[in-house]
C-alpha cells in the first residue's frame, strides 16, 4: 500500500502505521527509512530524530536544510502530522543543550566556539570562530558553523535572523568574540 509516497497525507499515513516499529528499531536505520519516505513526497525536506536511551517521546524534526524558501512547506507538513504516542513532531531543527559535534577534524561545541557580528538590515551578520584540532577546509568550516548554529539556536532562527555567515579558525577570533551559547540572547535582544 505504501510502496510509493506521493503526498504529505501518504507520508503521515505510512508514518502512523510504522511509528511503533520505527521506535523499536535502530535509530539510524529508522532515521534513514523516515527520510527516504519523506523524500518521495518532498525531496527538498530532511528529517532528524532525537531518540535517547529510555526517553519518550522521540522527537522528529522536519527540516528544510536552512533553505528559507521552504519554510512554508515545512510548516504545512508538520501541521498535517498526526498526534502519535511516543512521538513529538516539530518544524525545523531544534536547539539541543549540552551537545558537541564529533567530526573528522575533532570535536566542536557551542562552549568552545565563539562569534562576533553586527546587525545589518534587520539580520545579524555573523563570524563564527571554531576551534578544532585539525583545521578543516573553508567550506567544511562553514558547514560546521551552520550545524553549530542550528543546534544552538534552532534552524528557524538561523534562517530568519542570521544574515551573512563567515567561518574562521578559533585563533582568528577578536578579543570581543563571545561564546556561541550567547547567540540566542543576542538575537532576542
Amino acid at each position: 500500500m505504501f510502496s510509493r509516497i506521493r503526498t504529505t497525507e501518504d507520508f503521515w499515513a505510512w508514518f502512523a502505521k510504522e511509528a511503533d516499529r520505527l521506535k523499536k528499531g535502530d535509530p539510524v536505520k529508522s532515521l534513514n527509512k523516515i527520510g527516504q519516505k519523506l523524500n518521495q513526497a518532498h525531496p527538498d525536506l530532511r528529517v532528524g530524530i532525537q531518540p535517547e536511551e529510555g526517553s519518550d517521546p522521540w522527537r522528529l524534526d522536519i527540516s528544510c536544510e536552512g533553505v528559507s524558501q521552504f519554510i512554508p512547506l515545512v510548516q504545512k507538513v508538520t501541521a498535517a502530522a498526526p498526534k502519535l504516542p511516543g512521538w513529538e513532531i516539530v518544524a525545523f531543527r531544534q536547539p539541543m543543550h549540552g551537545f558537541a559535534l564529533q567530526t573528522s577534524f575533532g570535536k566542536a561545541s557551542p562552549e568552545t566556539t565563539r562569534f562576533s557580528g553586527v546587525w545589518e538590515g534587520g539580520k545579524f551578520d555573523i563570524s563564527i570562530y571554531i576551534g578544532l584540532p585539525d583545521d578543516p577546509r573553508d567550506q567544511d568550516r562553514l558547514h560546521l558553523a551552520f550545524l553549530l548554529m542550528d543546534h544552538t539556536i534552532g534552524e528557524y532562527l538561523v534562517m530568519t535572523k542570521i544574515g551573512e555567515v563567515h567561518a574562521h579558525p578559533a585563533d582568528a577570533a577578536p578579543p570581543a568574540a563571545r561564546p556561541l551559547t550567547e547567540l540566542a540572547a543576542e538575537l532576542n535582544a
